[in-house]
């Protein structure tokens, strides 16, 4: 059977354009099909205003324009760098979005580095306002945002703020292009602030030498991040006012000190991993004997991250008047080092810590140190790729009441952090250890503190000796409370200890003797296990003992985190000993708890790093 009759070429293409023309439209067809085509159009038209007009109605629709602006200009400058075209993905969502976007120059005057067309785009919708230039650039790996870059670079006169992260290929330097040649020695006249930055390769640092040419005459705000010195030196300018160096080598101490004094404008400072000390530098006349100091008449806020002794040898010549908001990180606590001539010099941890102690002293007179916290907690290393997690103790001291996220909100503060490796440390660095515990401590934990705020672990002979003399504190946050906390707030185990015989003592010095005699207010959070009924009893016995001196005030509230299975009775004997018993579940177990008449349950737990943030007592302490 043949169901195809074969066609010659002619033949076929005869039978194609017969058929053709059989089921060609006509004009009539033609132009009734362009009226419905014209119809639907109009219809998406109105269903598109249709749609708009509905989401008017929404909340989120009748925010200012100037609101939703900073709303996006907050998102635009947390994602700048590594996600450049945000701002454009933005526009495409929303039309109530894209108008505000379009009428906000200064949106666009955050330009990130994508490609050529992308940044030419940004720059017209700025609309001559100053350019904040952020991105990563390598004209290897990345070719398109490293041409971005120097299309942004065309346009000197307005770049104010430049943050460039340089990635590199096997520690090989970047390689500019001829535009960049071109720069050298290029005035930037309106450049304010500068940030450079790259990741460390073969322990090989970036050295951009094109750039260390170019002059920035108004520049206040330089930052650099393993970049070789020659590469920034000609930008430490005397207009400088805030300068960080991180993971930079080539700093010894005294090259720092000469810096510093060039910088007489200077308000913030950080050196992170960035200076050593030379071989025939002695540390012994300038750890030991007052010399004279270099002035930094102007600084406000200072952030180190260096081992005790460079920490210490840096300190000891430098004077901040000013500093209010000081971050210090020690990662090394050796104490003995040798010289050029294979002399010794050891030191003792109160010495080497002495200048840290009077840079306190500086910042928060001891007399108006009001609150004290002591945390523990793993954070990551200077080395991301050997992924080393260090062991933090921090000795963060206020002097308001109200903690403040910063300086500039009128709260001095000073946090000092002691990090430790994974590596068990040698019995000389752990000796050194427990003697920087004692020595900051004993330094920083004031009489006049009201505010505590620490983890426990310590036994009861400890707690009495570490802050025993703190007759002032109200307010005491425990983590992890034990059952040596338990003994150390026990009135009747205090008395134990420090009388040697029957014979009465006074009320007075009963009161002095035992742990934290003005508390008013107690909260106890979970520690690695919640706290049952066993607890309870012991805390209430505790709690009944002070009472009983009759000198000690009753606990105005007592808040605790992590509570278990709790009966009735255990619940009732902690109400009859404070004004208010707050109790709130762990903080892993989210379920509803029936309410025990007279006590307080909530059901909605906040971790411990909320407590700044969200804190009962701040209220209660306003009320007073």
């Amino acid at each position: 059977m043949v169901f195809f009759p074969s066609f010659t070429p002619r033949e076929m293409v005869h039978r194609s354009e017969e058929l053709f023309s059989q089921i060609k439209l006509d004009d009539a067809t033609m132009a009734c099909v362009h009226a419905l085509d014209n119809r639907i159009s109009e219809l998406e038209q109105q269903l598109v205003q249709t749609k708009r007009r509905r989401n008017s109605f929404m909340p989120v629709a009748r925010l200012p324009m100037e609101l939703v602006a900073k709303i996006i200009s907050l998102a635009w400058h947390d994602c700048a760098s590594y996600e450049p075209t945000f701002l454009v993905d933005m526009t495409h969502v929303w039309s109530h979005w894209r108008e505000a976007a379009l009428q906000t120059q200064y949106l666009w005057s955050l330009v990130g580095l994508k490609n050529s067309r992308h940044v030419r785009a940004m720059l017209e919708r700025s609309r001559g306002a100053p350019l904040k230039v952020s991105g990563r650039v390598n004209s290897e790996i990345y070719p398109g945002p490293t041409k971005a870059f120097y299309t942004v670079l065309r346009k000197l006169h307005r770049v104010q703020e430049l943050d460039i992260h340089v990635l590199l290929r096997d520690g090989k330097l970047w390689k500019p292009t001829p535009l960049g040649m071109r720069l050298r020695k290029c005035l930037f006249p309106a450049l304010q602030s500068l940030v450079l930055s790259s990741e460390r390769c073969d322990n090989i640092e970036t050295h951009m030498r094109w750039i260390s040419q170019v002059s920035l005459p108004h520049l206040q705000h330089l930052a650099v991040h393993c970049f070789s010195l020659s590469s920034y030196h000609n930008f430490l300018l005397p207009s400088l006012t805030s300068l960080s160096i991180e993971e930079t080598r080539g700093i010894d101490v005294p090259l720092m000190i000469a810096i510093l004094e060039d910088l007489p404008q200077l308000k913030t400072l950080k050196i992170v991993h960035s200076i050593f000390l030379p071989v025939n530098l002695a540390l012994t006349p300038i750890i030991h004997h007052n010399q004279d100091k270099t002035r930094i008449p102007c600084l406000r806020s200072l952030t180190l991250g260096l081992t005790l002794m460079e920490c210490s040898s840096l300190l000891a010549q430098l004077e901040f008047p000013a500093v209010t908001d000081v971050q210090i990180t020690l990662h090394g606590f050796e104490c003995e080092r040798y010289c050029r001539d294979y002399m010794p010099e050891v030191f003792l941890v109160s010495d080497l810590l002495g200048p840290i102690i009077a840079l306190c002293h500086t910042a928060l007179p001891s007399h108006r140190r009001r609150k004290l916290t002591l945390s523990k907690s793993w954070r990551p290393g200077r080395d991301s790729r050997e992924q080393l997690v260090y062991k933090h103790d921090d000795y963060l001291v206020w002097m308001d009441t109200r903690p403040t996220t910063s300086s500039d909100e009128g709260n001095p503060r000073m946090l000092v952090s002691v990090a430790v490796g994974q590596q068990q440390p040698l019995k000389g660095t752990l000796q050194n250890l427990q003697d920087a515990r004692h020595v900051l401590l004993q330094s920083l934990a004031t009489v006049n503190l009201e505010y505590l705020q620490l983890e426990s672990g310590d036994t009861a002979e400890d707690w009495n000796l570490e802050f025993g003399h703190l007759i002032h504190v109200t307010r005491l946050w425990v983590t992890g409370a034990d059952d040596d906390f338990l003994d150390a707030l026990n009135a009747d185990f205090n008395d134990s200890n420090t009388l040697t015989d029957e014979v009465s003592t006074p009320a007075a010095d009963i009161a002095e003797d035992i742990l934290f005699p003005s508390l008013r207010y107690l909260v106890l959070e979970e520690g690695p296990g919640s706290y049952d009924g066993d607890f309870a009893e012991r805390l209430s016995i505790a709690l009944r003992s002070r009472q009983r001196t009759g000198r000690i005030p009753r606990l105005s509230h007592l808040d605790i985190q992590g509570v278990e299975d709790w009966a009735s009775q255990h619940v009732a004997c902690l109400q009859e000993t404070v004004d208010k018993l707050t109790l709130r579940p762990p903080a892993d177990i989210y379920y509803k708890q029936e309410a025990v008449e007279g006590c307080e349950v909530n059901e909605e737990v906040k971790s411990s790093e909320e407590v700044w943030e969200d804190d009962p007592w701040f209220d209660e302490n306003e009320d007073e």
